[in-house]
């Protein structure tokens, strides 16, 4: 007995569904497999990105803000190398990778090779090239003439200058400053190490710990000039120490 025509075209088109339901089955099954490495793809640039945006807040934070500069630091710290992990997931994995996810994982491979090498040239720098001595005042002469209390002739300067080396500055305008450090003469060049910051730290215009020069006209043991921008500063000798 033969079917009917239509009977034929419902099963072939009940068929023609099925086929169509496995098939988006199968795309849904391939997409739901390869979400764990495009995921993964996302975080890894996401930590990267929070990572590179923490790392320069840090140069803003005032000095002696521990807490906040340690707030800033230890998360880059960590994002960095879970970064880099996840990173290492998406390159291992043999999921199906999406355009999307799968450029910003290459971006997320730039941005953290750039990251190690300027972290492994820093390292290198810092053992294997060659360091500048630092100046030591104290290994330069120390003239007699110079050893005394002396003051600016507008009175904003003090020095007491001490015979061995030691030296005590202070002023009042434009900022009230007073440090304690070590001096010493080179050519025309009266050379100065702060050691101690007595007052004024917020506000210190000289690198503590590293030696700065005053360039000099002439001294004898009445006066010293000093050439700040080409303008002379006299010093006037107030007591013999």
């Amino acid at each position: 007995m033969s079917e009917n025509p239509l009977e034929i075209d419902k099963k072939e088109g009940d068929q023609t569904a099925i086929v169509a339901g496995v098939s988006e089955l199968g795309q849904e099954s391939d997409e739901e497999q390869s979400s764990t490495r495009s995921e993964n793809a996302g975080r890894a640039f996401r930590a990267t990105v929070v990572s590179l945006v923490l790392l320069p807040l840090e140069l803003f934070i005032p000095k002696g803000q521990t807490v906040f500069q340690v707030a800033f630091f230890l998360p880059s710290l960590i994002l960095l190398p879970y970064s880099t992990r996840l990173l290492y997931q998406v390159f291992i994995s043999k999921e199906k990778l999406e355009r999307r996810p799968r450029r910003l994982a290459v971006l997320t491979g730039v941005l953290n090779l750039s990251i190690l090498l300027f972290v492994s040239l820093f390292l290198i720098s810092l053992f294997f090239l060659p360091r500048v001595p630092r100046l030591n005042p104290l290994d330069f002469h120390h003239p007699v003439e110079m050893v005394g209390h002396w003051e600016s002739e507008d009175g904003a300067v003090e020095m007491e200058i001490w015979k061995k080396g030691r030296l005590v500055y202070r002023a009042n305008r434009p900022a009230e400053i007073e440090f304690s450090g070590t001096w010493g003469l080179a050519d025309f060049e009266f050379l100065v190490n702060v050691r101690r910051i007595i007052k004024g730290g917020d506000d210190f215009p000289f690198p503590k710990g590293q030696t700065w020069a005053w360039e000099y006209h002439h001294f004898s043991d009445k006066e010293i000039v000093f050439l700040d921008k080409k303008e002379k500063i006299r010093f006037i000798r107030k007591r013999v120490k």
